[in-house]
């Protein structure tokens, strides 16, 4: 009676042979209830495995992070059992979102035979095929790559991993990661040597659907030598892996974000998580007098348990990367942050997207401010914060995947009054505007922005009636 296969499909079986050499070979594994086994095709009839592991609740699955391979970049998964340590299944993809998914589906099989043994006796027993014959065929030097699967799998084994767990001890040294928050007993000398911990920040413009932010200072004067830290944050229409795959691409497809990219290279593989890396910068401005710029930074990722991930840069010398002629070497410090974001159920937000009328009346809160303009205006408008829907008729529709919210500022005599006292001088006004979710009771603090817009120096002549499409209900 054969197993019921959970998962399958063409993944790259990885490994490294004794002399320190990587082999990458495209592989069928196929996931059963108890198994998993990897054939050189896609299996037909009775076909023989190269090799297979029992699986049940002592089985380990290992995130090895990123591997390269004569410039392919693959996610590695290491599969293992802790009673025999060195029966492992090295696997890996060409992209981490199938990675993942492989990940998922083992550790899904472990969960169900979580704490269950195979025994004969008191004597543990797992097995394994190995076949030098492949549908009648002799197999070449490649078929035969299980024999030495032990010596061939880099790295040891770690008996002692949680079942789900990522090699590596974090960041490097020469790498702080700010995105962890700063524990409370750090001492203060701590806090102050930390070159990123917690910042103050302040929008500077929004550019392309990007906010942009720099560094508050609390310093009259900067020197030459140092700079502002600068933040940018956006939206993309893309899952978390797809982003991230983005970033850590040193080829072709770099340019489709870093227009500054002109070429990059792996220096050293310090582990999946960590590399040192070349890249040459494409500089469009004054070329004629400014010199090329290059950088020789060490790259350290990794993936949270909520699915976010977080990349950080670190300039840093190698003795394999040393200045390059006509090149003048720059220096990076910078972290990428990539989250999905979610309403999380019950929190106030969710309420307030699929909350009645009436509750989101009661709570949609405005902040305004005029941080430009005459005194009149900004006394008549002032900066206290209101209950926009008590104030003035909103009206709310709700889609799959976004609320919009009209306000119809005419339905109220003292929104009229304010309106037309800035009308004749509107073009010489910069507003801000701040929308966020008022907060009732304790458990509902902090109260978090929804969003904030500035309209500065509007040009009302410049507005157009949209063409809207007709609705096809």
């Amino acid at each position: 009676m054969s197993s019921k296969v959970v998962y399958e499909g063409w993944m790259v079986r990885y490994g490294r042979r004794k002399i320190g050499r990587s082999f990458i070979h495209m592989r069928y594994f196929v996931l059963e209830s108890r198994l998993l086994a990897y054939y050189k095709r896609k299996p037909q009839d009775n076909q023989v495995p190269i090799k297979t592991m029992l699986i049940d609740g002592n089985c380990r699955v290992e995130d090895r992070g990123l591997k390269t391979h004569h410039g392919h970049m693959v996610y590695v998964l290491s599969v293992y059992n802790k009673k025999e340590k060195y029966h492992r299944i090295t696997m890996a993809a060409f992209n981490i979102q199938e990675a993942l998914i492989w990940k998922e589906k083992i550790e899904l099989v472990i969960d169900q035979h979580q704490g269950s043994e195979v025994a004969n006796g008191n004597r543990y027993i797992s097995f394994e095929y190995k076949s030098g014959m492949d549908n009648g065929r002799t197999a070449s030097s490649s078929d035969h790559e299980s024999q030495f699967s032990a010596q061939e799998d880099e790295d040891d084994a770690h008996p002692n991993l949680l079942r789900r767990t990522t090699i590596g001890n974090g960041p490097p040294e020469s790498i702080f990661d700010w995105t962890r928050e700063i524990d409370s007993d750090l001492s203060n000398q701590n806090i102050n040597n930390q070159a990123f911990s917690r910042k103050l920040w302040r929008l500077l413009q929004c550019q392309n659907g990007l906010r942009i932010f720099e560094e508050l200072l609390e310093v009259e004067y900067l020197p030459r030598s140092c700079s502002r830290a600068m933040k940018a944050v956006g939206v993309v229409e893309a899952s978390c892996e797809e982003i991230f795959e983005l970033v850590m691409s040193m080829d072709g497809t770099r340019f489709e974000w870093d227009c500054s990219f002109q070429y990059g290279s792996l220096v050293e593989e310090v582990d999946g998580h960590t590399a040192i890396l070349y890249h040459r910068l494409q500089l469009d401005w004054f070329p004629m007098v400014v010199w090329p710029r290059d950088l020789c930074y060490v790259r350290y990722w990794r993936r949270n348990d909520d699915g976010s991930y977080v990349v950080l840069f670190r300039s840093r010398e190698h003795e394999n990367c040393g200045p390059q002629p006509g090149y003048v070497r720059a220096h990076i410090e910078s972290k990428y942050n990539i989250s999905h974001q979610e309403l999380v159920p019950g929190s106030l937000l969710q309420r307030f997207v699929d909350g009645d009328d009436d509750f989101r009346n009661s709570r949609l809160k405005l902040i305004p401010s005029v941080p430009k303009g005459s005194w009149i205006v900004r006394q008549s408008v002032g900066s206290t914060p209101c209950l926009l829907g008590k104030a003035v008729d909103c009206n709310y529709i709700r889609g799959a995947k976004y609320l919009e919210i009209d306000v119809d500022i005419g339905s109220s005599t003292v929104a009229n009054g304010v309106l037309g006292l800035v009308v004749g001088v509107i073009t010489t006004l910069v507003v801000d505007m701040a929308f966020l979710v008022q907060a009732n009771t304790t458990d509902e603090l902090p109260e978090r922005l929804i969003g904030a817009v500035r309209a500065s120096h509007i040009e009302l002549k410049s507005a157009i009636v949209p063409k809207l499409e007709p609705d096809a209900s």
